[in-house]
């Protein structure tokens, strides 16, 4: 499943002003009228067409609501559709494929009851404690209703089959037990950016970007701890 970029921006969209209206020039991107004012953004009125998607689903049947798009099929029976105007939230901007997503964005947890070749990477791994948030688990991410089996994922990726060509790697072991696994699928949105923030002097791309950069100099070394 791929996707495409578009937009502003989220540092350099226009947010609600002190009196809860959007700035002259722009308007409330649809459905966000109904939204607290931290959520809604603000795009030229001749461009709401391009405001954000706020919320994804995966379907096996029924429908999502009124204000999801049109269901396109995916794989396994399900079908996906998504909305720009039903959540009160912000942009949706990442997804995860596995186990629950670590707090640190670099690491990542195997499955408990998985089996791995010698040499793989994810064998064993668990969260480490985060201490920017210190918290193990990223709570922003939302578990969508999808679930995909991991055997088959390797297989459709050719992976036993690469792997099968080498010297062995216990492939009839680690097959039967990612058989067992269904792996979630999850999304997240935009990190919080508060309209108190919005109106300080300081808040521009210099200061947004310095929040990234605190975030990333802290992720970075928790990961080089990890090695």
């Amino acid at each position: 499943m791929c996707g495409k970029l578009g937009g502003v921006p989220f540092e350099k969209v226009k947010r609600v002003e002190a009196s809860g209206s959007c700035p002259t020039g722009t308007s409330a991107c649809p459905g966000n009228a109904a939204k607290t004012p931290e959520n809604t953004l603000c795009y030229p009125t001749a461009k709401l067409g391009e405001c954000p998607i706020t919320d994804v689903k995966f379907l096996k049947g029924g429908k999502a609501g009124n204000e999801y798009s049109k269901k396109v099929k995916f794989v396994n029976g399900y079908s996906v559709t998504y909305t720009k105007t039903a959540v009160d939230g912000l942009p949706v901007t990442q997804f995860k494929v596995g186990e629950a997503p670590c707090a640190i964005s670099t690491a990542f947890q195997a499955t408990k009851d998985d089996a791995h070749y010698e040499l793989e990477r994810e064998k064993n791994a668990k969260c480490p404690k985060s201490k920017l948030t210190d918290q193990i688990l990223d709570a922003r991410f939302s578990q969508l209703n999808m679930k995909y089996n991991l055997g088959d994922l390797h297989r459709e990726a050719g992976v036993f089959k690469l792997l099968g060509e080498k010297k062995p790697n216990n492939i009839p072991a680690v097959m039967a037990a990612r058989d067992k696994i269904d792996t979630s699928f999850w999304q997240r949105p935009n990190m919080g950016w508060s309209l108190r923030c919005e109106r300080m002097p300081e808040t521009n791309r210099a200061a947004y970007l310095k929040v990234l950069d605190k975030i990333s100099l802290i992720t970075n070394k928790n990961a080089v701890g990890q090695d």
